[in-house]
């Protein structure tokens, strides 16, 4: 389901008194589930929004990195990723990819928040086992709640970006040139109405995966600030291959994977607290690290492998 199911989920999970875990959801509704915090307290349960890759898994690098630190500045998060073969196979979400292709980018920026148009913002960047990519500014979630756990720091500037293979950017923008990915436009097939959107999404099911595909993901987070009046910065990565036994879901892995990881946190009492958060507020970055690992998936500091 996409974020827009959030607030309906979290409504019949209070009814039935049980904690909820989603991968995440626009601002505006991550604000209105974060409303909800004393609500889910009273009833003794939690909500945890934004748990896969990112926002997920780098909201827990920040936590780690943001703890090193008396004062930050500027935080960069993002994600890139790319494969053995130049092909296109379906990510995750082909709707919130195309989201991130065209929706107005909010960045921070000299502690204001400003928007920025997504493919008039890209620039080349090396990430750890990618190389060199193109990337652009994307709408997330972090902008958000980073915001929100870490303005106290005197945090001024945040930015994130999205890397895409050059054969993904090359067929998302199709899709969008083409009105393929537009939600708000209406088709009307033998009777039936249904947004262009929506027939993109159940049409690209046909597609399959190539044989001996293989993909690589670096989701990262770079901060600047200050320890003891000195600068300092922190590199956080996370780097993800395709698993043995998980090939036909490559690194979707590192989406389904961290929210299971999370689940069983809350289930077993590791993450003990009630209300509503995302994870850089409550998940314990080094059992989290050491879970990642279990699932080959390697986290670096500053080019050093933490678990």
């Amino acid at each position: 389901m996409e974020g827009d199911w959030n607030l309906y989920i979290l409504q019949a999970c209070l009814a039935a008194g049980v904690s909820c875990l989603d991968l995440d959801a626009e601002i505006p509704i991550t604000k209105q589930q974060f409303a909800m915090c004393d609500t889910f307290r009273k009833k003794n349960i939690i909500s945890l929004t934004g748990c896969g890759s990112v926002p997920g898994t780098g909201n827990v690098m920040l936590r780690y990195a943001a703890e090193k630190l008396d004062k930050i500045d500027t935080i960069e998060a993002g994600f890139s990723y790319t494969s053995n073969i130049p092909a296109f196979v379906v990510p995750f979400s082909i709707q919130s990819v195309i989201e991130e292709f065209t929706d107005p980018a909010p960045v921070l920026q000299n502690g204001k928040f400003i928007t920025k148009v997504p493919l008039e913002n890209i620039r080349k960047k090396y990430h750890r086992g990618i190389g060199v990519q193109e990337e652009f500014l994307v709408d997330h979630a972090e902008l958000f709640t980073f915001y929100h756990y870490f303005k106290h720091k005197g945090l001024k500037n945040i930015r994130f970006y999205a890397g895409f293979p050059e054969i993904h950017y090359k067929t998302v923008r199709t899709f969008i040139d083409t009105g393929l990915g537009s939600k708000a436009q209406t088709i009307n097939l033998a009777g039936k109405k249904f947004s262009p959107m929506t027939f993109l999404s159940q049409a690209l099911k046909e597609v399959k995966v190539p044989e001996n595909y293989r993909e690589t993901e670096n989701l990262w987070v770079k901060i600047w600030g200050k320890k003891n009046n000195k600068p300092k910065s922190i590199l956080m990565e996370c780097v993800v291959p395709t698993l043995k036994g998980w090939e036909a879901d490559y690194t979707n892995i590192d989406t389904g994977m961290p929210i299971s990881i999370m689940a069983q946190m809350v289930k077993k009492g590791a993450i003990e607290d009630k209300g509503c958060f995302s994870p850089e507020a409550v998940v314990p970055p080094q059992p989290y690290f050491r879970e990642l690992r279990r699932r080959k998936m390697i986290v670096y500091e500053n080019g050093k492998v933490i678990n």
